[in-house]
């Protein structure tokens, strides 16, 4: 049950982590990067969009295996396809990308070409990663980011709610999507729609080089409300009650967007790694 008067009524709430608490804003910084937010470009290890093609999946994978550089973009994955009644299929995929290149722009500049190979209509793409299990981390870094972050969800959807928390943290029930949307990406205007074993999502923003201009701002409810994607800014997103309509601007400038969303529910049993829904 959502106990805050303006999340039960608009659907959403959006505050910044310095006004939160200021010791857990220092603590989200210290623990996301240590010297530069472009740390982070080296731990994605996937490019995903949504798209159309005139392709069917069997000629898009043989048209993918002719490439010439495998050696970059490593892999492609159909995670969800559907054949339009007037031609043409619409796909959920990623790209995936070998680990040795450390350059996230070259890579997206590869994603491009790709792009303009295999598909004419792209209304969403960013790259991620996606994880979970915290215990299973060998990364140390990696996995007290993860732990700090469970425990900030915690106190955040305890803020909101009266629900039992523990449930929405159990199990593996617990993940986190990072992700990075580079120049020329965005998500189109959706609503994810009411979900029974959802609670809400959280997202917190990354970048502390975002200048107004530069795009990738959250909007919600048509313009009702327009989050810049600044260090330290959180939205929670309710779909207990509510199915907020949003929409991610294009990125236009050279900056970094990078982003932290965790979905709140209980999978029963359904791994993490099949979740690949965002915001």
């Amino acid at each position: 049950m959502i106990k805050n008067d303006f999340l039960k009524m608009n659907g959403y709430v959006v505050f910044n982590l310095k006004d939160y608490d200021a010791e857990l804003y220092d603590k989200f910084v210290k623990h996301s990067y240590i010297n530069s937010l472009d740390e982070l470009s080296t731990e994605f290890y996937e490019f995903r969009i949504s798209c159309k093609s005139l392709l069917s999946p069997e000629e898009l994978i043989s048209k993918f295996s002719k490439i010439e550089f495998k050696d970059v973009i490593t892999g492609i994955n159909i995670t969800n396809f559907t054949e339009s009644n007037h031609g043409g299929y619409s796909y959920d995929l990623t790209f995936e990308f070998s680990p040795q290149y450390e350059y996230i722009q070259e890579i997206y500049n590869y994603c491009k070409i790709l792009q303009n190979m295999l598909f004419y209509d792209i209304y969403q793409s960013w790259f991620q990663v996606v994880r979970g299990e915290i215990e299973d981390e060998k990364d140390i870094k990696i996995k007290n980011r993860l732990k700090f972050l469970e425990e900030l969800n915690k106190k955040i959807i305890s803020d909101f709610y009266d629900d039992d928390v523990n449930p929405y943290f159990e199990n593996g029930n617990f993940v986190v999507q990072q992700t990075y949307f580079p120049k020329g990406t965005g998500i189109i205007e959706h609503e994810d729609g009411l979900n029974p074993t959802r609670l809400c999502a959280i997202l917190y923003y990354l970048s502390n080089d975002w200048r107004y201009g530069d795009g990738g701002e959250l909007v919600i409810k048509k313009g009702e409300v327009v989050v810049p994607p600044i260090t330290g800014n959180v939205v929670l997103l309710d779909f207990s009650e509510n199915n907020v309509s949003h929409a991610v601007n294009e990125v236009i400038n050279e900056f970094g967007r990078y982003t932290y969303l965790s979905f709140f529910e209980i999978r029963n049993s359904v791994s993490h790694k099949e979740d690949k829904s965002i915001i």
